[in-house]
């Protein structure tokens, strides 16, 4: 990659780290859901993509991921409150997986006790960590194969915790970036 590229580069993960794209990425990921109906506006929600930088001796630290070059670590943080009266319970949080990046494997946390789940097929199915898929081998057989996280879509967090009033849950997922983004 040459440095006019690499200014491309940075230039559209700039964009997809903030702006119009962050924007619908949190559109996407406050489609939290109660049960089978959306969440009323008692349920607040919050996105962070931080960029997660080591020192030399492998301690992290987090700054906001403005620019990322290819190989680089966000970390996702969503955050959701409740902001009503009613404890909510069945929270269903989606954590997308943009096309610029891959999901880091077995990188998903949540304060909550709730089952982390992943897709592949655009959340058609879902499967826990790590997924399975049929392939056949050479001989023809059919075999089970794992699905490398580079190819999940999104994530979904299935809270088993009540969300009381006036109390949140963070969730959080780490991706890398890319480095063979079509300029």
């Amino acid at each position: 990659m040459n440095i006019n590229d690499n200014q491309q580069f940075v230039r559209k993960i700039k964009y997809a780290t903030s702006g119009k794209w962050a924007n619908a990425l949190l559109t996407v990921v406050l489609m939290a859901w109660v049960g089978n109906v959306v969440a009323a506006p008692k349920l607040q929600g919050n996105l962070e993509a931080l960029l997660v930088v080591a020192d030399e001796n492998g301690k992290e630290s987090f700054r906001a991921a403005e620019a990322v070059l290819p190989g680089q670590v966000i970390e996702y943080r969503l955050l959701y409150s409740n902001e009503g009266d009613e404890v909510i319970n069945n929270l269903k949080v989606l954590g997308p997986i943009p096309e610029e990046v891959e999901y880091v494997a077995m990188s998903a946390s949540s304060a909550s006790n709730a089952e982390l789940e992943a897709s592949i097929d655009m959340g058609i199915t879902w499967s826990s960590e790590p997924l399975y898929r049929t392939a056949l081998d050479a001989n023809g057989k059919e075999v089970q194969e794992v699905v490398p996280p580079s190819q999940y879509h999104q994530i979904r967090w299935s809270s088993f915790d009540e969300l009381k009033p006036d109390d949140s849950f963070q969730y959080t997922y780490r991706v890398r970036v890319k480095g063979n983004l079509d300029l």
